[in-house]
């Protein structure tokens, strides 16, 4: 006598496409936060600097991110699907755990 089985979960096209979806999203809220994190440092650091854009940019690698970030490297108007530090640290998005207040 044999155990039965189950066959497989296939999930549908549209299934997919919505996972998917839902993965790039969280990628992009996640890499917002991380970004995020990492301004509140470069903000102090280039406080001095002849130039501020410039040197947030240069520290940064990337244009200054002033528009979605707030000084204290919180995400501004955090939209409400916003993922956790937790979830974002589970994806691998940051690679130092980030202290927050």
């Amino acid at each position: 006598m044999g155990i039965w089985t189950a066959p497989a979960y296939k999930p549908t096209q549209e299934e997919k496409a919505r996972s998917q979806a839902a993965a790039a999203g969280t990628e992009f809220l996640c890499g917002m936060r991380s970004t995020c994190v990492q301004y509140a440092p470069v903000r102090q650091q280039c406080a001095v600097a002849g130039n501020f854009s410039s040197c947030v940019a240069i520290k940064m690698g990337g244009p200054d991110p002033t528009d979605y970030c707030t000084p204290d490297g919180q995400v501004a108007h955090p939209p409400p699907d916003l993922p956790t530090v937790a979830d974002c640290l589970l994806r691998g998005y940051f690679k130092v755990i980030p202290i927050f207040r």
